[in-house]
């Protein structure tokens, strides 16, 4: 549903047709609502409640399961579909991140992520492991899996960093979960902001500046901006039930 209103609205602003939309593999930026709508659907067998016992066979079963969801993906993007088919269901996307969605969602679901934060190896190993990864691949290594591992690397450390500083209350810790809580409404709505904004003419003006330091502060203050501007927004259309149920599509 958010996918439909807010990619609607978007058109509208943008003169583009819906059909357009609709059709656009990345959906106009907001591919990855239609992708979080599909995921959910897939997640349907591993809510299935088995009656063996054992974790192990447990997690195998999720595992092979997730293995097989991924195969499938690539089947149907690759050679099953046609090329129209699989951008309106944004099937290479789905392929692309159904690994990093199935891992969080299984991590939850086995309550692995406290034996993670208790590991400090995992910690070093992913960080040490992107590091490398990245020097060779400056290099000129190149192999079809490495940007998934890279991913992963990534991915791994963050957790592990932000992890350690849960129950941190430092000013810096409070804004990082507020925009952590809210990375929703920033991602809906901070296209209609970036409409406003002249980026091409901005960029060319930073540019011709040739100061990085001044750079990286204005990236910064604009990033921040739009991102406290759409959570005010989130926040203010979900003052409304009616705007709450249509834009977010909570009708159940």
């Amino acid at each position: 549903m958010p996918a439909i209103t807010i990619g609607g609205f978007l058109c509208y602003v943008t003169s583009r047709s819906f059909m357009y939309f609709v059709t656009d593999d990345m959906k106009l930026g907001y591919w990855y609502l239609f992708v979080l709508a599909f995921f959910y659907l897939l997640l349907t067998p591993f809510r299935l409640k088995l009656k063996c016992d054992k974790l192990v066979i447990k997690v195998l079963i999720d595992a092979g399961l997730a293995l097989g969801v991924w195969i499938v993906l690539f089947l149907l993007s690759r050679y099953v579909l046609s090329k129209n088919i699989t951008n309106i269901l944004s099937l290479n996307s789905c392929y692309n991140l159904w690994p990093f969605f199935i891992l969080g969602y299984l991590f939850r679901k086995w309550d692995l992520t406290k034996e993670i934060m208790r590991r400090n190896w995992i910690f070093s190993v992913s960080l040490l492991s992107y590091v490398s990864i990245k020097l060779s691949l400056d290099n000129g290594l190149k192999m079809h899996f490495i940007p998934l591992i890279m991913s992963f690397c990534a991915i791994m450390s963050l957790f592990c960093l932000f992890g350690w500083r849960e129950n941190k209350h430092t000013v810096l810790d409070r804004q990082l979960g507020l925009i952590g809580r809210n990375t929703l409404d920033i991602y809906i709505y901070h296209y209609f902001l970036l409409q406003m904004i002249s980026l091409p003419l901005l960029g060319k003006w930073i540019s011709s500046t040739g100061n990085y330091f001044i750079e990286g502060v204005l990236l910064i203050l604009l990033s921040l901006s739009i991102a406290y501007a759409s959570i005010v927004i989130g926040k203010t259309i979900k003052k409304s039930h009616w705007l709450d149920k249509v834009v977010y599509g909570r009708f159940f």
